[in-house]
């Protein structure tokens, strides 16, 4: 199994738009599954959600501080697409 760096880190020194899309996809489920847990009181459970989300969020930030892919603009470092 493959970790967020190694996601992100594939061939490349900049995050995929796409690795990024799926941490954050992670990132979302993980958030979900916690909530549950918490709500079930599944207190070990919902512990062990909360590290692995954290670690997530973690990779995201580090990650998402890199330059942007080619063609983004940048603005004071956040990088907005307009259609």
């Amino acid at each position: 199994m493959k970790s967020a760096s190694d996601l992100l880190q594939e061939g490349s020194t900049r995050p995929s738009v796409d690795s990024l899309e799926r941490l954050g996809a992670l990132t979302r489920l993980l958030s979900f599954a916690r909530n549950e847990a918490s709500e079930l009181e599944a207190d070990v459970v919902a512990y062990c959600l909360d590290v692995a989300l954290a670690a997530v969020v973690d990779s995201l930030k580090e990650h998402t501080a890199m330059s942007p892919p080619d063609g983004d603009e940048q603005d004071g470092g956040s990088a907005v697409r307009r259609h």
